[in-house]
């Protein structure tokens, strides 16, 4: 187990399988900027002279979503702690926002207790009138 002595976590991504290794792509620089960074919310300018990983040392979880120029992309666990995003060669922006499971939960059983609520001061105030 563990990262081969040669490792270098500027260079280097490992993820999960079946997701491919850095390692495995053709050799490409890269740089990435932090333009807004907020609890939760992280928004970035990243280039890549060819496909690989942009790798963002926040602790992954599951609750981590990201969209690349807009559009939608899978935040896969790198480096064994780590955000990271497959992105395509070229400049992008990538935001990376922070919603775990238990706030979309406890959102909706808000939502839902409202509406009960509403529900019953309705039935309430009509059987009052």
């Amino acid at each position: 187990g563990g990262l081969d002595q040669d490792f270098d976590p500027r260079r280097d991504v490992v993820l999960p399988a079946p997701a491919p290794s850095a390692r495995d792509q053709d050799g490409g620089e890269g740089t990435a900027r932090i333009t807004r960074w907020a609890p939760g919310a992280i928004d970035l300018e990243a280039s890549a002279s060819a496909p690989g990983y942009l790798v963002v040392t926040e602790a992954w979880d599951r609750g981590w979503l990201a969209r690349i120029d807009g559009e939608p992309a899978e935040v896969l666990q790198a480096n064994a702690l780590f955000c990271g995003v497959r992105l395509p060669a070229g400049t992008h922006r990538v935001r990376l926002l922070y919603r775990p499971v238990s706030a979309v939960w406890g959102a909706a059983a808000t939502g839902l207790a409202i509406a009960l609520g509403l529900g019953v001061w309705g039935v309430l105030r009509t059987r009052l009138r």
